[in-house]
């Protein structure tokens, strides 16, 4: 699961059977507005397993469509899981995005950790961007030296666990017109993919224990964090949460935290998916 970050971002940075990671870019540059693929993960309400999927993004011209379709085809089967080069850059990158990311932004990371206790949605949050994460990738950067074969077959493992067109799903945003000519370029996209059963899905329910933690960081800020899950006690959804929210953001932690504690900043934040409640200081 912590791989799967930078699988995706290897599909659109290293390049494919047929063009390097410069034509590439440049081919996205010139045919789409943009081309992205993420892991994108969510609680569910009401249910303990959360929607974990990972998205492939473009946007393009109405006479662009077939070329984006094309460009998703491309990076989809044929990119270069092998360049240990330039992926070794993509770890050291976010290695260092990471560790810099903690210093100036601590708050954030500790919300996901306490998220990780809390729900499967906040464990897979942790894993794939989290202070789990960062052990990761530091781990990972060594092994990429030491044991690149492996890693590349991680890579296309997850590639071939991923591409099936069985249980995919296109959304497309247009005028009536440019999604009936798209639809044909959609359908030569799901051509292509190979196709096997439908996966019936690995339920998740790992989380973190519930414990309390500190980690030591090269900065002078600290960064609290403190939260529960208000549906696990009882909790009903209502409209007045976010006021409630906002309320205590605004007014009774900014006057406690901040103006009596001397704190720099003090909010609090509610996942109505979830339940989680969080607040955080620094």
């Amino acid at each position: 699961l912590p791989l799967v970050p930078l699988f995706c971002r290897s599909l659109t940075q290293m390049g494919t059977q047929a063009e390097s990671f410069v034509e590439l870019t440049e081919r996205i540059g010139r045919k789409t507005g943009g081309l992205s693929v993420s892991p994108f993960t969510s609680p569910v309400r009401g249910k303990a397993e959360p929607i974990a999927k990972v998205m492939v993004r473009g946007k393009a011209m109405a006479d662009k469509a077939g070329d984006m379709m094309a460009v998703v085809r491309d990076v989809l089967l044929s990119a270069r899981l092998d360049d240990k080069a330039r992926f070794s850059q993509m770890v050291a990158e976010t290695k260092a995005g990471m560790e810099s990311g903690v210093i100036a932004g601590g708050h954030s990371f500790a919300a996901r950790r306490l998220n990780a206790q809390m729900s499967a949605a906040g464990y897979m949050s942790e894993q794939t961007g989290g202070i789990e994460y960062l052990m990761f990738i530091r781990q990972l950067a060594k092994r990429v030296d030491e044991d690149w074969d492996g890693v590349k077959a991680d890579l296309e493992a997850i590639r071939a666990a991923l591409l099936n067109r069985n249980g995919a799903i296109v959304n497309l945003t247009g005028d009536a017109k440019t999604l009936s000519t798209a639809q044909t370029h959609v359908d030569e996209l799901l051509a292509a993919l190979p196709s096997a059963a439908a996966p019936s899905g690995m339920p998740w329910a790992a989380t973190l224990p519930a414990a309390n933690e500190a980690f030591t960081v090269p900065t002078q800020v600290n960064y609290v964090g403190k939260g529960g899950n208000l549906y696990a006690n009882g909790y009903q959804l209502h409209g007045s949460a976010y006021v409630i929210d906002k309320y205590l953001g605004t007014t009774w932690l900014w006057d406690r935290v901040r103006v009596v504690g001397g704190a720099y900043g003090g909010f609090c934040s509610f996942d109505a998916q979830s339940g989680s409640f969080l607040q955080l200081s620094y």
